[in-house]
């Protein structure tokens, strides 16, 4: 980006002798991301391109960003498809599974 400035076009172009300079395609950026993962021990088939998407997403909201500049960031057409990732890393970080007591002493199960 440093070098490109405010050119506009592609942002990812490809350096083959055959489409020297032309967009690249999705297949060439998941091919990209994959060899990658690879390079950086990340393995299974569940880490995709999308992955970085939400990991990017994901560790914006972890760190405080504010839910509107990261749905700006994301491009969401609502607010409410960003606030899915929040309350995703919401039940990881304070799960409510935490708060049940079977010890009996807040009147719940006890010893049923």
């Amino acid at each position: 980006m440093r070098v490109r400035g405010d050119q506009s076009g592609p942002l990812f172009v490809s350096l083959s002798d055959r489409s020297h300079g032309a967009r690249l395609s999705l297949r060439a950026l998941r091919h990209l991301i994959k060899s990658y993962y690879l390079a950086a021990g990340v393995l299974g088939k569940d880490k995709t391109a999308h992955s970085l998407r939400h990991a990017a997403i994901s560790n914006a909201l972890r760190h405080g960003a504010p839910v509107q500049k990261v749905a700006a960031m994301a491009r969401h057409a609502s607010i409410e498809t960003t606030m899915i990732y929040f309350h995703e890393i919401d039940r990881l970080s304070d799960p409510a599974e935490r708060y049940i007591s079977y010890n009996g002493a807040d009147g719940d199960l006890g010893n049923a």
